[in-house]
Protein backbone atom coordinates (compact mmCIF):
# COMPACT_ATOMS: atom_id res chain seq x y z
CA UNK A 1 0.00 0.00 0.00
CA UNK A 2 2.92 2.07 0.97
CA UNK A 3 4.53 1.46 -2.01
CA UNK A 4 1.34 2.40 -4.44
CA UNK A 5 1.42 5.44 -2.34
CA UNK A 6 4.82 6.10 -3.19
CA UNK A 7 4.41 5.51 -6.90
CA UNK A 8 1.43 7.30 -7.43
CA UNK A 9 3.12 10.71 -5.50
CA UNK A 10 5.68 10.53 -8.14
CA UNK A 11 3.37 10.57 -10.83
CA UNK A 12 1.25 13.17 -9.47
CA UNK A 13 4.70 15.30 -8.80
CA UNK A 14 5.96 14.62 -12.76
CA UNK A 15 2.38 15.50 -14.07
CA UNK A 16 2.75 18.91 -12.02
CA UNK A 17 6.39 19.16 -13.64
CA UNK A 18 5.00 18.56 -17.53
CA UNK A 19 2.03 21.07 -16.51
CA UNK A 20 4.86 23.71 -15.17
CA UNK A 21 7.04 23.38 -18.32
CA UNK A 22 4.06 23.68 -20.74
CA UNK A 23 2.71 26.80 -18.73
CA UNK A 24 6.57 27.92 -19.06
CA UNK A 25 7.03 26.96 -22.85
CA UNK A 26 3.27 28.86 -23.43
CA UNK A 27 4.22 31.70 -21.56
CA UNK A 28 7.52 32.54 -23.60
CA UNK A 29 5.48 31.67 -27.01
CA UNK A 30 3.02 33.95 -25.95
CA UNK A 31 5.09 36.66 -24.88
CA UNK A 32 7.12 36.20 -28.27
CA UNK A 33 4.05 36.47 -29.83
CA UNK A 34 2.92 39.93 -28.26
CA UNK A 35 6.47 41.38 -29.38
CA UNK A 36 5.11 40.55 -33.23
CA UNK A 37 3.27 43.37 -34.27
CA UNK A 38 0.09 42.69 -35.31
CA UNK A 39 0.29 45.39 -37.97
CA UNK A 40 2.84 48.12 -38.75
CA UNK A 41 2.11 51.13 -41.10
CA UNK A 42 5.21 52.52 -42.88
CA UNK A 43 4.27 56.41 -44.83
CA UNK A 44 5.97 57.38 -47.79
CA UNK A 45 5.92 59.94 -50.48
CA UNK A 46 3.65 59.55 -53.41
CA UNK A 47 3.31 56.51 -55.85
CA UNK A 48 5.98 55.95 -58.05
CA UNK A 49 8.25 57.69 -56.03
CA UNK A 50 11.35 55.68 -55.66
CA UNK A 51 11.45 55.86 -52.05
CA UNK A 52 8.10 54.39 -52.21
CA UNK A 53 8.73 51.59 -54.50
CA UNK A 54 11.80 50.98 -52.75
CA UNK A 55 9.62 50.93 -49.55
CA UNK A 56 6.93 48.46 -51.01
CA UNK A 57 10.04 46.15 -52.26
CA UNK A 58 11.44 45.42 -49.21
CA UNK A 59 8.11 45.17 -47.25
CA UNK A 60 6.71 42.59 -49.64
CA UNK A 61 9.47 40.37 -49.32
CA UNK A 62 9.04 40.80 -45.75
CA UNK A 63 5.18 39.64 -45.35
CA UNK A 64 5.90 36.85 -47.94
CA UNK A 65 8.57 35.37 -46.15
CA UNK A 66 7.16 35.72 -42.38
CA UNK A 67 4.02 36.90 -42.96
CA UNK A 68 3.83 40.10 -40.94
CA UNK A 69 1.07 42.46 -42.03
CA UNK A 70 3.07 45.85 -43.17
CA UNK A 71 1.13 48.42 -44.91
CA UNK A 72 2.95 50.59 -46.87
CA UNK A 73 1.11 54.30 -46.66
CA UNK A 74 1.92 56.88 -49.95
CA UNK A 75 1.38 60.38 -48.55
CA UNK A 76 2.03 63.87 -50.61
CA UNK A 77 5.68 63.63 -49.75
CA UNK A 78 8.65 63.01 -47.54
CA UNK A 79 7.49 65.71 -45.41
CA UNK A 80 3.99 63.93 -44.53
CA UNK A 81 5.55 60.76 -44.10
CA UNK A 82 7.95 62.01 -41.61
CA UNK A 83 4.75 63.88 -39.87
CA UNK A 84 3.27 61.00 -39.47
CA UNK A 85 5.78 58.97 -38.26
CA UNK A 86 6.51 61.63 -35.47
CA UNK A 87 2.42 61.96 -34.79
CA UNK A 88 3.04 57.98 -33.82
CA UNK A 89 0.53 57.77 -36.62
CA UNK A 90 2.98 55.59 -38.81
CA UNK A 91 5.41 53.00 -37.12
CA UNK A 92 7.54 53.99 -40.14
CA UNK A 93 8.44 56.12 -42.77
CA UNK A 94 11.22 56.49 -45.68
CA UNK A 95 10.45 60.56 -45.69
CA UNK A 96 12.49 63.63 -44.88
CA UNK A 97 15.72 63.22 -44.18
CA UNK A 98 17.03 66.46 -42.69
CA UNK A 99 13.98 67.13 -40.54
CA UNK A 100 14.48 63.36 -39.17
CA UNK A 101 18.14 63.90 -38.08
CA UNK A 102 17.44 67.44 -36.80
CA UNK A 103 14.18 66.13 -34.71
CA UNK A 104 16.49 63.10 -33.69
CA UNK A 105 18.83 65.38 -31.92
CA UNK A 106 16.36 68.34 -31.05
CA UNK A 107 17.66 70.81 -33.12
CA UNK A 108 15.68 74.14 -34.80
CA UNK A 109 12.95 74.11 -32.74
CA UNK A 110 12.30 70.47 -31.28
CA UNK A 111 12.49 69.03 -28.28
CA UNK A 112 15.68 66.85 -27.18
CA UNK A 113 14.17 63.43 -26.64
CA UNK A 114 10.58 63.57 -27.93
CA UNK A 115 11.22 61.52 -31.76
CA UNK A 116 13.55 58.73 -30.68
CA UNK A 117 13.75 57.37 -34.30
CA UNK A 118 15.86 54.55 -35.57
CA UNK A 119 17.23 53.17 -39.26
CA UNK A 120 16.29 50.50 -40.75
CA UNK A 121 18.55 50.62 -43.72
CA UNK A 122 20.20 52.23 -45.95
CA UNK A 123 21.27 51.60 -49.77
CA UNK A 124 19.50 54.64 -51.47
CA UNK A 125 20.91 57.80 -51.69
CA UNK A 126 19.74 61.01 -53.19
CA UNK A 127 21.61 64.17 -55.11
CA UNK A 128 20.88 67.81 -54.58
CA UNK A 129 20.49 68.90 -58.69
CA UNK A 130 20.90 72.53 -59.52
CA UNK A 131 19.64 72.55 -62.98
CA UNK A 132 20.01 75.07 -65.53
CA UNK A 133 20.11 75.08 -69.00
CA UNK A 134 23.22 74.26 -70.96
CA UNK A 135 23.48 77.04 -73.03
CA UNK A 136 22.68 79.28 -69.64
CA UNK A 137 25.55 82.00 -68.76
CA UNK A 138 25.12 80.43 -64.76
CA UNK A 139 28.01 78.63 -64.69
CA UNK A 140 28.54 78.56 -61.18
CA UNK A 141 26.04 78.66 -57.88
CA UNK A 142 27.61 82.46 -57.73
CA UNK A 143 26.16 83.50 -60.93
CA UNK A 144 22.71 82.72 -59.47
CA UNK A 145 22.90 86.02 -58.29
CA UNK A 146 19.69 88.47 -59.57
CA UNK A 147 18.37 85.53 -61.12
CA UNK A 148 15.30 83.87 -61.18
CA UNK A 149 15.21 80.52 -59.13
CA UNK A 150 13.03 78.18 -58.31
CA UNK A 151 13.75 76.60 -55.06
CA UNK A 152 11.57 77.57 -52.17
CA UNK A 153 9.20 75.22 -50.55
CA UNK A 154 8.23 76.20 -46.75
CA UNK A 155 7.94 73.60 -44.41
CA UNK A 156 9.88 71.07 -46.30
CA UNK A 157 13.32 71.22 -44.20
CA UNK A 158 14.69 68.61 -46.61
CA UNK A 159 15.00 71.98 -49.06
CA UNK A 160 14.34 75.41 -46.59
CA UNK A 161 17.48 73.74 -44.64
CA UNK A 162 19.71 73.32 -47.56
CA UNK A 163 19.24 75.90 -51.01
CA UNK A 164 19.62 78.82 -48.32
CA UNK A 165 22.84 76.92 -47.19
CA UNK A 166 24.14 76.66 -50.42
CA UNK A 167 23.90 80.01 -51.35
CA UNK A 168 25.82 81.13 -48.60
CA UNK A 169 28.80 79.13 -49.03
CA UNK A 170 29.29 80.74 -52.80
CA UNK A 171 28.36 84.55 -51.11
CA UNK A 172 25.10 85.08 -51.34
CA UNK A 173 22.12 85.72 -49.47
CA UNK A 174 18.00 85.25 -49.84
CA UNK A 175 17.77 88.66 -51.24
CA UNK A 176 20.25 88.27 -54.06
CA UNK A 177 18.57 85.53 -55.79
CA UNK A 178 15.01 85.92 -57.16
CA UNK A 179 13.47 82.85 -55.15
CA UNK A 180 10.51 81.45 -56.27
CA UNK A 181 8.46 78.71 -55.16
CA UNK A 182 9.42 75.15 -56.40
CA UNK A 183 6.76 73.43 -58.18
CA UNK A 184 6.72 69.25 -59.32
CA UNK A 185 9.59 68.53 -61.29
CA UNK A 186 7.37 68.11 -64.02
CA UNK A 187 6.08 72.21 -64.14
CA UNK A 188 9.69 73.38 -63.16
CA UNK A 189 11.21 71.80 -66.25
CA UNK A 190 8.23 73.50 -68.12
CA UNK A 191 9.24 76.60 -66.35
CA UNK A 192 13.24 76.58 -67.60
CA UNK A 193 12.38 75.46 -70.87
CA UNK A 194 9.94 77.92 -71.62
CA UNK A 195 12.56 80.55 -70.35
CA UNK A 196 10.03 81.36 -67.12
CA UNK A 197 13.23 80.71 -64.39
CA UNK A 198 16.86 80.50 -64.83
CA UNK A 199 17.34 77.83 -62.57
CA UNK A 200 15.72 75.10 -60.38
CA UNK A 201 16.36 73.07 -57.53
CA UNK A 202 15.51 69.41 -57.22
CA UNK A 203 16.11 66.45 -55.04
CA UNK A 204 16.82 63.17 -56.03
CA UNK A 205 18.15 59.91 -57.77
CA UNK A 206 20.78 59.98 -60.40
CA UNK A 207 19.88 60.01 -63.50
CA UNK A 208 16.50 61.95 -62.55
CA UNK A 209 14.14 60.64 -65.32
CA UNK A 210 12.31 63.92 -65.75
CA UNK A 211 15.84 65.52 -66.31
CA UNK A 212 16.90 62.91 -68.42
CA UNK A 213 13.26 63.57 -70.73
CA UNK A 214 14.28 67.48 -70.37
CA UNK A 215 17.33 67.58 -71.80
CA UNK A 216 16.42 65.83 -74.78
CA UNK A 217 14.46 69.02 -75.73
CA UNK A 218 16.53 71.42 -73.44
CA UNK A 219 19.81 70.73 -73.19
CA UNK A 220 21.05 70.84 -69.10
CA UNK A 221 23.57 71.34 -67.17
CA UNK A 222 24.42 70.59 -63.25
CA UNK A 223 25.75 72.87 -60.91
CA UNK A 224 28.15 71.69 -58.57
CA UNK A 225 30.24 72.75 -55.85
CA UNK A 226 34.31 72.84 -55.17
CA UNK A 227 35.80 70.46 -52.49
CA UNK A 228 35.99 73.80 -50.41
CA UNK A 229 32.64 74.61 -50.80
CA UNK A 230 31.85 70.80 -49.97
CA UNK A 231 33.50 71.25 -46.78
CA UNK A 232 31.39 74.38 -45.97
CA UNK A 233 28.14 72.54 -46.96
CA UNK A 234 28.95 69.81 -44.79
CA UNK A 235 30.21 71.27 -41.75
CA UNK A 236 27.08 72.80 -41.47
CA UNK A 237 25.17 69.59 -42.12
CA UNK A 238 27.17 66.87 -41.35
CA UNK A 239 25.09 63.98 -42.93
CA UNK A 240 25.78 64.57 -46.60
CA UNK A 241 28.57 63.51 -48.17
CA UNK A 242 29.59 64.45 -52.33
CA UNK A 243 29.76 62.13 -55.52
CA UNK A 244 30.88 63.35 -58.27
CA UNK A 245 28.67 63.13 -61.20
CA UNK A 246 30.30 62.32 -64.88
CA UNK A 247 30.16 64.43 -67.84
CA UNK A 248 26.70 63.18 -70.10
CA UNK A 249 24.95 61.96 -67.05
CA UNK A 250 22.23 64.29 -69.06
CA UNK A 251 22.78 65.39 -72.59
CA UNK A 252 24.57 69.05 -72.57
CA UNK A 253 26.29 68.21 -68.90
CA UNK A 254 29.76 68.08 -70.75
CA UNK A 255 31.77 68.11 -67.70
CA UNK A 256 31.39 65.96 -64.31
CA UNK A 257 29.68 67.56 -61.28
CA UNK A 258 30.80 67.32 -57.21
CA UNK A 259 26.96 67.63 -55.81
CA UNK A 260 25.85 66.82 -52.50
CA UNK A 261 24.18 63.56 -51.03
CA UNK A 262 21.96 62.74 -48.71
CA UNK A 263 20.76 59.69 -47.16
CA UNK A 264 17.79 57.98 -47.19
CA UNK A 265 15.83 54.38 -45.99
CA UNK A 266 13.89 52.88 -43.41
CA UNK A 267 13.07 55.19 -40.50
CA UNK A 268 11.46 53.42 -37.28
CA UNK A 269 10.19 54.16 -34.24
CA UNK A 270 12.37 53.12 -31.36
CA UNK A 271 9.34 51.00 -29.76
CA UNK A 272 8.77 48.22 -32.67
CA UNK A 273 10.34 45.14 -31.01
CA UNK A 274 13.91 44.44 -31.54
CA UNK A 275 13.09 40.87 -32.45
CA UNK A 276 10.93 41.74 -34.91
CA UNK A 277 12.99 44.38 -36.87
CA UNK A 278 15.54 41.53 -36.70
CA UNK A 279 13.57 39.14 -38.74
CA UNK A 280 12.94 42.45 -40.95
CA UNK A 281 16.18 42.73 -41.47
CA UNK A 282 17.32 38.99 -41.60
CA UNK A 283 14.52 38.56 -44.32
CA UNK A 284 15.13 41.78 -46.47
CA UNK A 285 19.18 40.60 -46.62
CA UNK A 286 18.23 37.33 -47.63
CA UNK A 287 16.04 37.60 -50.27
CA UNK A 288 18.51 40.64 -51.87
CA UNK A 289 17.79 39.10 -55.62
CA UNK A 290 14.00 38.97 -55.15
CA UNK A 291 14.03 43.28 -54.32
CA UNK A 292 16.43 44.24 -56.80
CA UNK A 293 14.30 42.57 -59.29
CA UNK A 294 11.29 45.13 -58.34
CA UNK A 295 12.95 47.86 -60.26
CA UNK A 296 16.39 49.27 -61.65
CA UNK A 297 17.22 52.00 -59.01
CA UNK A 298 17.36 48.75 -56.39
CA UNK A 299 20.73 47.32 -57.63
CA UNK A 300 22.01 49.55 -55.63
CA UNK A 301 21.03 47.60 -52.52
CA UNK A 302 22.91 45.14 -51.27
CA UNK A 303 25.15 43.98 -48.68
CA UNK A 304 27.66 46.32 -49.23
CA UNK A 305 25.57 49.06 -49.11
CA UNK A 306 22.59 48.11 -47.10
CA UNK A 307 23.65 49.32 -43.87
CA UNK A 308 25.30 52.68 -45.09
CA UNK A 309 24.16 56.12 -45.14
CA UNK A 310 23.53 55.58 -41.16
CA UNK A 311 22.19 59.71 -39.85
CA UNK A 312 20.01 58.05 -37.26
CA UNK A 313 21.23 55.29 -34.86
CA UNK A 314 20.17 51.71 -36.46
CA UNK A 315 17.30 50.03 -34.67
CA UNK A 316 18.58 47.60 -32.11
CA UNK A 317 17.13 44.47 -34.05
CA UNK A 318 19.00 46.07 -37.44
CA UNK A 319 22.20 46.35 -35.38
CA UNK A 320 22.55 42.63 -34.15
CA UNK A 321 21.95 41.34 -37.50
CA UNK A 322 23.88 43.66 -39.62
CA UNK A 323 26.91 43.22 -36.61
CA UNK A 324 26.41 39.12 -36.45
CA UNK A 325 26.42 39.09 -40.56
CA UNK A 326 30.14 41.12 -40.39
CA UNK A 327 28.09 43.71 -42.87
CA UNK A 328 28.42 47.14 -40.99
CA UNK A 329 31.79 48.76 -41.42
CA UNK A 330 33.42 50.16 -38.49
CA UNK A 331 32.76 53.94 -39.63
CA UNK A 332 29.10 53.31 -39.99
CA UNK A 333 29.57 51.65 -36.45
CA UNK A 334 31.40 54.87 -34.90
CA UNK A 335 28.51 56.73 -36.41
CA UNK A 336 25.80 54.97 -35.12
CA UNK A 337 27.50 54.72 -31.54
CA UNK A 338 27.99 58.43 -32.08
CA UNK A 339 24.57 59.23 -32.34
CA UNK A 340 23.24 57.03 -29.35
CA UNK A 341 26.13 58.78 -27.24
CA UNK A 342 24.61 62.06 -28.22
CA UNK A 343 21.46 61.70 -26.83
CA UNK A 344 22.59 59.50 -23.81
CA UNK A 345 20.74 56.92 -25.02
CA UNK A 346 22.45 53.19 -25.16
CA UNK A 347 20.78 51.42 -28.02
Amino acid sequence: MERRARIFSSMVLGTMVVILLTCVVLSGLAAAAESQPKSLIIATPAEGTTAHVWTVAITNVIRKYTGNAITVTPTSGALEATNLLMRKDAAGAYGDCVKTYFSYLGMHGYEPGTHIFRQLQGGYSGIYHIIVRADSDIKTMADLKGKRFMCQRPGTPQFEEVWPVLLETHGLSRKDVKVMPAMTPKEQSAALKEGRIDAFFLIGGIPNPTLTELSYSVPIRMLGVTEDKAKQILNKIPIFWTIKVPANAYKGQTEPALVIVYPSGIVLDKGVPADFVYTMTKTMVEHLDEIQAVHSSMKDLNKDTIATGVYIPLHAGAYKYYKEKGILSPKMEQIHKDLLAKMKQTE
